[in-house]
């Protein structure tokens, strides 16, 4: 028998990415084929442009910049010796939440500096303005080495840039951010260790954060080391509620959103976070392979970067302190797409407030990239009411509720797919 090496043609695929006054814009690139299936994800340089070379055939183009942004799809045909170079395309911003003070970062992002990480630290911050992000902390893994060139290279594109850093015991994680020294546990790692770190960080003017939701989570945050708890990692797929069919072991995000609901009805007040824990911007995922839910198949093929999940925090300004302040207030919401404004009695995420017998509840929901269906609103960690939303336009209202008989309130929006918002609570007080 003779083998025969079918070797495909390549050609080159290259554009620019501007904003509505011509200027250059850094965004993401993604390639899609025939089929709908994700080929690349790329990101332009910081004049905005993009080069690629693709096998011949039929693909689609996306170009985006994070949540708030309008999103653009080019369809083009690859032929060899035909280079592709597709006319400087205009992303408009559909909308500013930095007009209601909130601003979208990822503190748990990966350079080539930790064991698993694909990415130099320029590319890492490169994608971090391609996917919309306003700050963002570089957390490799007991390692500061990349935090010097993180911040000198983000001072250049005035970028608020947070040094960080996660520190590893077993499958244990703490993300200290805002501490540029390198910090280390003890081999035992104790609660009071835990606890001493944490206090080390706030003297630092720095937070401590923690996916460990065991069974010690609430010695530690009784003893004020840690300042938030990531209940939503990028590596899992995120806390939606239709995940019929998945085993526990891929539903961690579900399982820390109900702890965390577990703590805050015990009467902790605790910000939750969500991020990316990003190893690769462009896109690998840890997945278990095809399941029966198609949610779960179709986040999985997307793949993810950073700022996928994010945090949008409410701050006074764009700074560091700001930013910090906004975490340890739970002036938060977390979400992977859909975003929201929502207050109660115009009190917002984080805020605790009284004379709630007949409190007004003020929403504004709105995705630029997938279709909405549901507010819902979470007294004590259960739905107490169902807002249907408007598919693919801005969604305001209001309506009254007696929440006398509660604890706390939250907010989550649900979409035709995977994406999903969260928000930390507003806390009640009885009248």
């Amino acid at each position: 028998m003779f083998g025969f090496k079918i070797e495909l043609q390549q050609e080159k695929v290259s554009g620019q990415v501007i904003d509505e006054d011509g200027k250059p814009l850094v965004a993401e690139i993604r390639f899609f084929d025939s089929e709908g299936g994700l080929v690349k994800r790329i990101q332009t340089n910081l004049k905005g442009e993009f080069g690629i070379h693709l096998d011949e055939g039929y693909y689609t183009i996306e170009l985006s910049r994070g949540y708030e942004y309008e999103r653009k799809s080019i369809p083009v045909e690859v032929r060899q010796g035909q280079p592709v170079q597709v006319k400087p395309t205009i992303l408009t911003r559909l909308i500013d939440w930095r007009a209601k003070d909130y601003y979208g970062g990822d503190f748990n992002q990966h350079s080539h500096f930790s064991s698993e990480g694909q990415n130099t630290v320029e590319e890492v911050l490169t994608a971090n303005l391609a996917n919309g992000l306003s700050y963002g902390a570089l957390a490799d893994e007991n390692t500061v080495d990349g935090n010097d060139e993180w911040n000198a290279l983000a001072d250049q594109v005035h970028y608020l840039a947070l040094s960080g850093q996660t520190v590893m015991h077993r499958q244990q994680r703490y993300v200290a951010v805002n501490v540029p020294k390198q910090l280390t546990l003890d081999s035992e790692a104790s609660i009071d260790s835990i606890n001493q770190l944490g206090h080390q960080i706030h003297e630092s003017n720095g937070i401590l954060l923690t996916d460990a939701l065991n069974d010690s989570i609430k010695s530690l945050l009784e003893g004020k080391g840690i300042d938030a708890i990531e209940i939503w990692n990028g590596q899992q797929v995120p806390p939606i509620r239709s995940l019929e069919g998945l085993e526990k072991k891929m539903t961690a995000n579900v399982l820390r959103r109900e702890k965390w609901f577990e703590l805050l009805n015990q009467g902790m007040k605790i910000t939750a976070v969500a991020n990316s824990n990003n190893y690769d911007i462009n896109g690998a995922l840890i997945g278990e392979g095809i399941t029966k839910n198609e949610h779960y198949n179709r986040w999985l093929a997307d793949g993810g970067s950073v700022g996928e999940p994010r945090n949008y925090i409410k701050a006074d300004e764009l700074t560091v302190a700001g930013i910090l302040k906004g975490i340890k207030e739970g002036h938060v919401f977390m979400t992977n797409g859909p975003l929201m404004d929502i207050t109660i009695n115009d009190k917002t995420f984080g805020d605790e407030i009284s004379g709630v017998t007949d409190a007004e509840i003020a929403y504004l929901v709105t995705s630029n990239q997938s279709e909405l269906m549901q507010l819902n609103i979470i007294a004590d960690g259960e739905i107490i009411q169902e807002v249907p939303l408007a598919k693919n336009v801005p969604n305001l209202g209001t309506l009254n509720l007696n929440l006398s008989d509660y604890q706390w309130v939250a907010f989550e929006v649900l979409t035709t797919s995977y994406e999903y918002a969260l928000s930390n609570p507003i806390y009640l007080k009885a009248d």
